[in-house]
């Protein structure tokens, strides 16, 4: 079975980036091998359900779930805007998606969940959003890197733990971070 080589965060916020899909097609295009794997975030989409769990004080298992359904909104957001991709729930699909030279998005599904990883530190708070997720997955598929594209500029030299005091990522993800071989943080706006 293929696994990916290289996990794409795709940052939520970016969703509202002008001429995204062609962008994206040619950074990815440029900078990832064939076997890439995009995972897209939850964004505005999550910011509504973020905001309504304050509103009603939501049960951190609900609201966690509805913010993945934010996900699942912005990958099937992602694959409409994305030329050549095709959503994917499990590693089975990746491999045919991959030999038809498409680009792979995973729907994050319960199913798709628990076929990328097992991680029992992801806790249902907003402490793991979905860099977290992205992470876990990375860990999950044994990628080799996990690339962050993001709508701010993290600074050269820093580390996960600056970024999450910096609350460019989540609280959680440094400790998952830590045990990706590699990780790249890119200012995809400034592009």
């Amino acid at each position: 079975m293929t696994t990916p080589q290289v996990l794409v965060k795709v940052g939520g916020s970016l969703l509202d980036l002008e001429h995204l899909g062609p962008k994206l097609r040619r950074w990815l295009d440029e900078e990832c091998p064939r076997e890439t794997l995009l995972l897209a975030g939850g964004g505005a989409c999550a910011e509504v359900i973020r905001s309504l769990d304050a509103r009603h004080g939501l049960p951190p298992e609900v609201s966690h779930a509805l913010a993945i359904k934010a996900m699942a909104i912005n990958a099937a957001l992602l694959a409409h805007l994305l030329p050549r991709s095709q959503l994917t729930s499990n590693r089975e699909e990746m491999a045919v998606i991959w030999s038809e030279g498409l680009t792979a998005i995973l729907h994050p599904s319960d199913q798709a969940w628990r076929s990328v990883h097992a991680d029992p530190w992801i806790e249902s708070s907003w402490d793991c959003t979905s860099d977290s997720l992205a992470a876990a997955a990375a860990l999950g598929l044994r990628v080799k890197e996990l690339i962050l594209l993001k709508s701010v500029a993290g600074q050269p030299g820093q580390t996960p733990e600056a970024w999450a005091k910096a609350g460019l990522v989540d609280r959680c993800f440094p400790a998952r971070a830590a045990m990706i071989p590699k990780l790249r943080w890119v200012h995809f706006r400034a592009r």
